[in-house]
């Protein structure tokens, strides 16, 4: 468990692997949220649970306790690496984390192992009971006999079934009042013991052995397949933990030699060094020259980036060059991965509103089915006359066909297997109220600086002659200014890899950079400060016709030997997919507008190139938040797509807020959603893919209300033998979860 306190307030997750159905957390929420100082939210799909609380009333212990009073145990589940206090405290906690992760992991295989074999083994008993049915078969007469019955049924019954046993003394005395287990319990206990009554006075003809012992095996067949399938469905976050390597070879500057050393024991400022195909151990700063880095894992995509030196790297991304080293900048939940993990965790703690409906519902199933069981086995007896064999097969049926868990993991099924296929394209949803919502929004609001554009700018148009660019790349190259980076990304764009050697490098902050490059003097600055020193154009600049107008744009100039000989156009760079993006999303008949903070200019000229009508400009963070106000009033359903910085009055206004930004955005839950690799197409693939979702959920919610809706009458009406019954329960939660499992397999083209 986590126990993270910040303003008297904690929270501690923990697992739940014996909640059989969502009656049963029902009741673990009920219990705790009518005390003083602590509420649970249950994932029953996930088998996960959050407490918050304060901690000065409630701490671990006393929670393991009081779970333990319910009779459930808790499990730890710590995915949120612990930060770095000192080395030998972050080394003894982290190697404590990891040792209970494995111990985690090791129990919950062991007991599907256990589940397995005890599965193998009990429908090897059951098979014997099941050719007595084959009627008029003497070869299967053996089986016919009574005591035989009895004694392939006991361990089926009382043994692989003692799960059911357990589950109704937890649920019936400890919690007080019924779950799944219940109906199990009741039904095949009911059909055993009216067995022992018909061979207590003779009447062997016809046993209910086969009965109860087969709805017992289904039921845990049907439970083994659901649970190998929800895992299956909800992996989404153990593929994510999968890419943090274990252990990481470690470059020591002082003795000169490469070291392995565990994951936990690396420090801030630690250089590592990165193999071919390798993932990067976490966040840190590029020390070699260059890196070939496979980022999929934030962006969906396949192809591979090129980071220069000093650039920053991402934990969890794949080295696909030669090796290399970092610095780490970056360690433990500080990290961007560590950040993305504990943000899908957390929101799959949380309910949508259509599940808070099913759990109610659900909550107050299993008693309702025992009073129509109760009812149907009293009108089918007495009113109608029926056998007492027949009643009683009829009231098993209807107690056995229900099934409540259908209903309690349709909708955290779908939402888990969304928010983990989000996370893999680079969204993290931090609130599942954004999957109700998203779909309602017919209005999108953008920021400039940081969404629609990048934090940096780029060379557009360049002047004078080809053979000085490469002058003007090799002097920035050891500046650090952010309009170096232009001429960085200039060179990369254009494959300028021959510069001449600069020295005597000196930068002058608010007027430029100097340099020597063999007899020539360089010098970079704004046009506007060479010409204010005097320096004229070079012949070659005279001859062309220079369009250096635009005071949207940046104006740089490179002069050599005081004479200026290339001028370069700098202007905002685009996101890459910013015009496709938006023209998406206008198709989904969605109005965008474009709010900034920049000058007229500059905003009129990115709303043009995006291909945006309605734009406001020179607009103050509280300005953008009014004008969100101004739009809600009008009617319309508002999102806000920004940074996260200057845009949180406004992201707090929308009625959905999609926040831009990295590791440090998704770790403060700007907004509703958090578009963690910058990408603005993500945007677009954010609204397509919740709409996915909610589809899925209202089909898993739509089945699951429809099956128990028309099975259950069904069964009380005598149309279903008890077995069947069994089956078509299994069946429903295997449906559900295999529609979910078809929404993660499946691939969309945004």
């Amino acid at each position: 468990m986590t126990n993270n306190t910040t303003n008297d307030i904690a929270t501690s997750k923990v697992t739940l692997p014996d909640i059989a159905c969502t009656s049963c957390a029902s009741v673990i929420e009920n219990h705790f949220n009518k005390l003083q100082d602590i509420t649970v939210n249950i994932n029953f799909g996930t088998k996960k649970a959050l407490f918050t609380y304060n901690p000065k009333v409630w701490n671990e212990e006393q929670i393991q306790k009081s779970m333990h009073s319910l009779g459930y145990e808790v499990f730890i589940l710590e995915t949120d690496i612990q930060s770095l206090d000192t080395s030998h405290e972050h080394s003894s906690e982290q190697h404590q984390i990891h040792m209970e992760e494995l111990h985690t992991q090791s129990h919950f295989h062991n007991i599907k192992l256990r589940d397995l074999i005890e599965v193998v083994l009990g429908w090897i008993l059951l098979i014997p009971l099941l050719l007595i049915e084959i009627p008029s078969t003497p070869f299967f007469d053996v089986f016919r006999n009574s005591y035989l019955q009895l004694g392939l049924t006991i361990p089926i019954q009382f043994y692989f079934g003692r799960k059911f046993y357990f589950g109704i003394y937890r649920e019936l005395v400890k919690q007080k009042f019924p779950g799944m287990h219940t109906l199990v319990a009741l039904g095949t206990t009911t059909a055993f013991i009216f067995s022992i009554y018909l061979m207590a006075i003779k009447d062997t003809t016809h046993l209910f052995f086969e009965v109860s012992a087969s709805i017992v095996m289904i039921v845990l067949l049907g439970d083994l397949i659901s649970a190998i399938a929800q895992k299956k469905a909800t992996n989404g976050l153990e593929s994510l933990m999968s890419l943090k390597p274990k252990s990481i070879l470690r470059y020591d500057s002082v003795t000169k030699k490469e070291a392995f050393v565990n994951l936990e024991d690396v420090q801030l400022n630690d250089i590592l060094v990165v193999r071919k195909g390798e993932n990067i151990p976490t966040d840190g700063i590029l020390i070699s020259k260059s890196a070939l880095i496979n980022e999929s894992m934030f962006s969906g995509e396949s192809k591979s980036i090129t980071k220069l030196k000093n650039q920053s790297v991402i934990g969890g991304t794949v080295n696909i060059d030669e090796s290399i080293q970092i610095k780490t900048s970056k360690i433990g939940k500080d990290t961007v991965l560590a950040s993305i993990i504990k943000a899908v965790e957390d929101v799959q703690t949380q309910k949508p509103q259509l599940q808070k409906i099913a759990d109610k519902i659900a909550g107050w199933f299993t008693p309702t089915i025992i009073i129509i069981a109760l009812l149907v086995f009293i009108i089918r007896f007495w009113a109608v006359n029926d056998s007492l064999q027949q009643s009683l097969a009829i009231a098993i049926s209807t107690l056995i066909i229900a099934c409540p868990c259908a209903l309690g993991i349709a909708t955290p099924l779908a939402v888990a297997v969304g928010i983990n296929k989000a996370a893999k394209i680079g969204i993290i949803y931090n609130k599942t109220s954004a999957f109700e919502r998203i779909t309602k929004i017919d209005t999108i609001c953008f920021d400039k600086t940081g969404t629609l554009t990048t934090d940096n700018l780029m060379i557009t148009k360049v002047y004078g002659q080809t053979k000085h660019i490469n002058k003007a790349i090799a002097l920035e190259k050891y500046s650090t200014h952010p309009l170096a980076l232009a001429f960085n990304l200039y060179a990369q764009t254009n494959d300028v890899t021959d510069l001449p050697t600069v020295d005597h490098t000196k930068e002058e902050i608010g007027y430029g950079l100097k340099g020597k490059c063999g007899n020539e003097n360089l010098q970079i600055s704004s046009l506007i400060n060479l010409q204010s020193a005097k320096m004229p154009l070079s012949p070659f600049l005279t001859s062309q016709k220079l369009d250096v107008s635009d005071q949207q744009q940046i104006i740089l100039a490179l002069a050599i030997n005081n004479v200026i000989t290339n001028i370069f156009v700098l202007s905002d760079q685009l996101q890459a997919n910013a015009i496709a993006t938006i023209a998406k999303i206008r198709k989904q008949g969605i109005k965008v507008v474009l709010i900034s903070g920049d000058s007229e200019e500059q905003t009129a000229n990115i709303a043009k190139r995006v291909s945006i009508e309605n734009y406001y400009a020179n607009i103050k963070p509280v300005g953008k938040a009014q004008l969100v106000a101004d739009l809600q009033a009008q009617g319309q359903k508002v999102a806000f797509v920004g940074d996260g910085i200057n845009d949180v009055v406004a992201l707090q206004q929308a009625d959905l807020a999609i926040a831009m930004g990295t590791g440090s955005d998704i770790a403060k839950k700007i907004g509703d959603i958090t578009i963690t690799n910058n990408d603005i197409s993500a945007v677009y693939k954010a609204i397509v893919l919740t709409k996915k979702t909610k589809n899925n959920i209202w089909m898993n919610f739509i089945w699951a209300f429809g099956y128990n809706l028309v099975i259950i009458p069904l069964a009380a009406l005598g149309f279903i033998i008890p077995p069947l019954a069994a089956a078509a329960m299994a069946f429903s939660d295997i449906t559900v979860v295999g529609n979910s499992l078809i929404f993660k397999w499946r691939k969309y083209k945004y």
